[in-house]
This record gives C-alpha cells, sequence and structure tokens, in this order.
C-alpha cells in the first residue's frame, strides 16, 4: 500500500525527538516515511518552481500559434489573389491567343510592320524630298537656261563680230571712180532704205521703258580697186525670206580698170530687183536692223537736209523711215561710214521663224524680243576720201 504525505506526517517523530537529534532510537519505519516526506516537498518546490515556467512556455506556445495562425491567414489571401491574377491571366492569354497565332502565321509581315514609318511620317518625308527635287529642278534649269543663253551669245556675238569686219573692211576700200555725176556714171556709193515697197520696218518695245525702237533695213553699194580692177562690193538683207529669217548676203563683183565700174553697181542692182540670192554669198540669219549712214569731213551727217556736195545725190524710191537715200559719183566719197548692225539670237529667231510668216503672231513675237538683239555701231573712216568733193 502507498503512503500519502498526510500518512508520512502523521507518523513522523515527535519534535522532542527530532530536537533532541535522537534519530537513531527512532524506528526504521519511521525513518523511511520521514525521507519520502522530504523527497515529496523537495518535488513540491521543483513543481511550484516550474510551474511559472510551464506557463510561461505555454503563453509563448500560444503566442507563437497566434502568430502561425495569422501568417496562415496572410499565407491564404495571397493564394487567393495569385488565383485572381492566374485567372485575370488567363483570361488575357485567351484574348491574346489569336493575336499569337496571326503572328506566328505572318512572322515577317508583323516584324516588318513592328519597325515601319507611320503614314504621316511617309507623306512628311514625301513632301520634303518634293520640295527639295523642285528646288535642284529650278536650279538646274537656270543653270542650263543661263548656259544656253551663254553659248547663244557667244555664237552671236563672234559671228555678228565677224560680219561687222567684214562690212567694215568693204567700207574701208571706198574709192573715187572720177566719172561723170549722173544716171550713167559710175557709182561710188549707195545706200537704199530697204528692196520692197511692202516693207514695214521691226518695231520693239523696249524693256522698262514705254518708248520703241525701230529696226530698219538699208541695201548698200561700194565701189572699191585694188591694182588693175574695180571690185563692187553690196550687202542687203532678203526681208521676203520665210526660212531662215533675216539672211544677210553680200554681193561681190570684179571687172577690169579698162571697163566702166558702172557695170558692177547695175549688176548688183539687177540681182537685188530679181532677187537673186544664189548669186550672192550668204553672210548670217537673224539681221533685225541694218542701217548705214554717210559722213562728211566736218563729221555732218549727209541727210536729206545736206547741200553742201555737188556729186551727192539723194533719192527716195522707198519710203526711208527718217533714213537718208543717195548715190555718190565721180570724186564723191563719204569721209566717214556709220555702220548699225543688229542681230537676233538663235532660239528667238527659230521660234519666229516656226510662226506664220508676216502674221500678227509673229510681228507681236518679234515686237516683245528686243532683249535678245545685239547691236553693234561702229564709225568706219574712209581712207580715200577727196576733201575738194566737198568744197
Amino acid at each position: 500500500m502507498k503512503t500519502t504525505p498526510a500518512q508520512l506526517v502523521s507518523v513522523a517523530a515527535p519534535p522532542s525527538v527530532a530536537d533532541a537529534g535522537l534519530t537513531a532510537a527512532v524506528r526504521p519505519g519511521t525513518v523511511t516515511v520521514s525521507r519520502e516526506a522530504a523527497n515529496v516537498a523537495s518535488e513540491k518546490t521543483n513543481i511550484d518552481t516550474l510551474a511559472p515556467k510551464v506557463g510561461t512556455v505555454i503563453g509563448t506556445i500560444g503566442s507563437e500559434v497566434g502568430t502561425i495562425r495569422s501568417e496562415a491567414g496572410t499565407i491564404f489571401s495571397l493564394i487567393g489573389t495569385i488565383k485572381t491574377q492566374t485567372g485575370t491571366i488567363l483570361t488575357e492569354a485567351d484574348t491574346v491567343q489569336p493575336e499569337i497565332f496571326t503572328i506566328i502565321a505572318r512572322p515577317t509581315t508583323k516584324r516588318r510592320s513592328l519597325h515601319a514609318f507611320s503614314l504621316v511620317e511617309v507623306l512628311l518625308v514625301v513632301s520634303l524630298l518634293s520640295l527639295i527635287i523642285l528646288a535642284l529642278m529650278n536650279v538646274f534649269n537656270a543653270t542650263q537656261t543661263a548656259f544656253r543663253a551663254s553659248l547663244t551669245q557667244t555664237d552671236v556675238l563672234e559671228g555678228s563680230r565677224a560680219a561687222m569686219q567684214l562690212i567694215t573692211t568693204d567700207l574701208r576700200g571706198i574709192t573715187p571712180s572720177g566719172g561723170v555725176s549722173n544716171s550713167f556714171g559710175a557709182v561710188n556709193f549707195s545706200v537704199i532704205a530697204n528692196n520692197n515697197s511692202a516693207y514695214t520696218p521691226l518695231r520693239q518695245s523696249l524693256p522698262g521703258a514705254t518708248v520703241q525702237r525701230t529696226n530698219l533695213l538699208n541695201y548698200f553699194f561700194s565701189l572699191g580697186r585694188q591694182n588693175q580692177k574695180w571690185i563692187g562690193v553690196g550687202y542687203i538683207v532678203d526681208t521676203t525670206s520665210t526660212s531662215p529669217l533675216y539672211p544677210l548676203y553680200r554681193f561681190y563683183r570684179e571687172t577690169n580698170t579698162t571697163t566702166s565700174p558702172r557695170v558692177l553697181f547695175d549688176e548688183f542692182a539687177n540681182a537685188v530687183a530679181n532677187a537673186q540670192w544664189t548669186n550672192m554669198s550668204h553672210v548670217m540669219d537673224g539681221v533685225v536692223h541694218l542701217v548705214v549712214r554717210a559722213h562728211d569731213t566736218n563729221g555732218m551727217w549727209m541727210n536729206y537736209n545736206y547741200t553742201n556736195a555737188a556729186n551727192f545725190t539723194l533719192v527716195s524710191p522707198y519710203p526711208s523711215y527718217g533714213e537718208s537715200q543717195f548715190y555718190m559719183f565721180s570724186n564723191m566719197v563719204p569721209a566717214a561710214v556709220e555702220l548699225q548692225l543688229g542681230v537676233l539670237e538663235d532660239r528667238p529667231l527659230a521660234r519666229a521663224e516656226s510662226l506664220p510668216f508676216q502674221s500678227v503672231a509673229q510681228s507681236n513675237y518679234l515686237a516683245q524680243q528686243s532683249g535678245r538683239v545685239h547691236v553693234f555701231r561702229q564709225l568706219v573712216p574712209i581712207p580715200n576720201v577727196d576733201p575738194t568733193a566737198y568744197q
């Protein structure tokens, strides 16, 4: 039978015995009970000591369990959020799936579209390129026009200077014939306003001005001498030619000094009257202005008001438009000759030739081309002048 602590106390030794230290006198059974009681008291003490610690551990465990429960709730909330996001992703995947199939079916086209320009950018670039090309075309056209104009002017200037040199050389060779002063004598020098009664001068408006310039066409003959031969030279512009327009021809004949030089002028007059252009040399085209004026030893223009010469005969077979027409005989030759030559450039000349001959359109077109006419003017002194002819 197990002994309880109460029973052990009840059978313990009396205080008198314990205080007296008479433990040896106690019975063996009583001593065992006392030891058990002491052990129980010690265990109780230990239990009382451990009880707070156990309580603390239990409280800690409870707190940890609460924390674990809170974290478990958080985890469950995250799991719910993940489920929601997973559902959203699945929904978007269902939406994107056809586009993915389209990309897979057309990988090249889609890839290109991702790196292509927008329509606005393309239109902007095209517009800028168009403006640049137009600007370059304008510069190119201006350069080409200037280049062609320079070439045309060079050709016109070279041809006109060559013609001026040829004419002035012939004029310097004018020589008195010493013949009689009448219609049957040799003609030293003559100027006629034009060779056509229906001739109309070309009037052109000057750039930046209200006045007009009148282009006139004279034809003239000069007599010269080299050693034992007479030389007759004449120049005339054919106003009846449709193509080319305004061609300049040169007449040239020679005869022996034993023959009257009158035949040279007669042959020239016959060639002009019968339009025998093939018997003359073609000098150049586009001569819209050819005027020759004679000056005396004092530099005075020998026009219709001039009366200080005996062998100087003024005539007016055709309208002269202010220019004098005359014949010089015997020892009369001009002291100087004023030569004016106006030449139209090649391009406007070709344009005028394409229009109907002597039509209103052609006349109006030529009237607007004054800036394309190059005018040359030179005063040619005559070395063989006889001053006594003017006394």
